[in-house]
C-alpha cells in the first residue's frame, strides 16, 4: 500500500492520503491540545471536513488518528489496516465468550497494546474468546475524593470504573453494553459493600 504524506486537494492540505484497492484514504493526525482547545483551527478543521463531505467524499474516504492514540501503536495500526480493508472484524457469538475475575499480569499487555493510559490496578473482568483476552474492564477507588461524596454515599462505597477496553477486530453490535453488563454484575456480587460504579467515558 503506497501513502503519500501533505496531500493537497482544492484549498485544503490534508496529512496522509494512502492509496487504498478500494477508495484513496485521507488520514488526519490529531493533537489533542490543538484540535479541541484552540479556537481557529477547530474551525479549520470544520471545514475541511464540510469540503470534503461536499466534493471529495465520493472519490476519498477520509477518517482521524488522535495524538492520545499513539500511546496504543498496535490499536492505531489495527485501525489503519482495518480502514484500508486489510483486516476484517472476527465473527464470534456472544454465548462463545467467557467472563472472568482476573489478576493484573494477565491484562497488562492487552491494556498496553489497546488503551492509550494503559494499565491500572483494580479488581479486573476480562472477555475470553478461545483463552484470549478480547475485552477488559477494571474497577478502581475514584481518583478525586468528592467525586464520590458529591453523590450523597461515602468515599468506600464507590468505584470507578477506570479502564474499559475492546480490541479493535472484535468490536460488534451490543457486544459492549453486553460485557460491561456483565462486569459489574459480577463485581456487585462480589463487593457487596460497594454501592455505585461511577464512570467519566
Amino acid at each position: 500500500t503506497l501513502f503519500r504524506s501533505h496531500f493537497r486537494l482544492g484549498p485544503y492540505e490534508f496529512d496522509f492520503l494512502i492509496e487504498n484497492r478500494n477508495k484513496p484514504l485521507l488520514i488526519e493526525v490529531m493533537g489533542d491540545y490543538w484540535h479541541t482547545a484552540v479556537p481557529h483551527v477547530v474551525k479549520n478543521d470544520k471545514s475541511k471536513a464540510t469540503y470534503h463531505r461536499r466534493y471529495l467524499a465520493a472519490d476519498y474516504g477520509l477518517k482521524y488518528v488522535w495524538e492520545h492514540e499513539f500511546l496504543c501503536h498496535s490499536k492505531v495500526l489495527d485501525k489503519i489496516h482495518y480502514w484500508i480493508g486489510d483486516l476484517h472484524p472476527k465473527s464470534f457469538a456472544l454465548k462463545d465468550v467467557n467472563i472472568e475475575v482476573t489478576d493484573h499480569k494477565e491484562t497488562k499487555v492487552f491494556l498496553k497494546a489497546y488503551h492509550y493510559l494503559g494499565h491500572k490496578a483494580g479488581y479486573t473482568v476480562v472477555a475470553k474468546l478461545n483463552k484470549d483476552i478480547i475485552a477488559a474492564a477494571i474497577f478502581s477507588r475514584p481518583v478525586r475524593y468528592e467525586s464520590a461524596t458529591s453523590n450523597g454515599l461515602a468515599y468506600e462505597e464507590v468505584m470507578e470504573l477506570s479502564r474499559f477496553c475492546i480490541a479493535p477486530l472484535f468490536h460488534k453490535r451490543n457486544f459492549a453494553s453486553w460485557f460491561l453488563s456483565r462486569a459489574c454484575k459480577l463485581f456487585f456480587k462480589e463487593n457487596p459493600l460497594i454501592k455505585a460504579i461511577q464512570s467519566f467515558a
